[in-house]
């Protein structure tokens, strides 16, 4: 149960910083999308050429974002990688397995195991 709780955690882990790094993607293009209008505004002369430098300075910040997203998912598949054994590496995780519902038959079989020791520990 422990490797299986282990393998569990590093799945969630890297699927985790998976959406994280789609994520930093995302609000990289908006940023970027935020600083053309911006530089669109300072051509018209409707805006000041310091917010152009600010605007630059949020894209930057936000590709540093991605790369540093980007490095952790790829260090999470490694380990992911790593702890299922397995021959060709991770590069990617889909379909998404922690947005899953238990089926009904698995909801059906009452308390897990431990659960089910414990108790009948009590009542022995």
């Amino acid at each position: 149960w422990t490797v299986a709780g282990s393998l569990a955690l590093i799945y969630s882990e890297a699927e985790a910083a998976s959406l994280q790094y789609e994520l930093a993607v995302e609000a990289l293009e908006l940023t970027e999308a935020d600083a053309n209008a911006v530089m669109l505004l300072i051509e018209e002369g409707r805006e000041p050429s310091l917010r152009g430098i600010q605007a630059n300075s949020e894209v930057e910040s936000a590709r540093a974002a991605v790369d540093e997203a980007r490095a952790n998912r790829d260090a999470a598949f490694a380990r992911l990688t790593a702890a299922a054994m397995l021959v060709q590496p991770v590069t990617a995780i889909e379909p998404s397995l922690l947005n899953r519902s238990p089926d009904a038959s698995f909801q059906a079989m009452g308390n897990p195991l431990t659960v089910q020791i414990a108790e009948a520990e009590l009542e022995a």
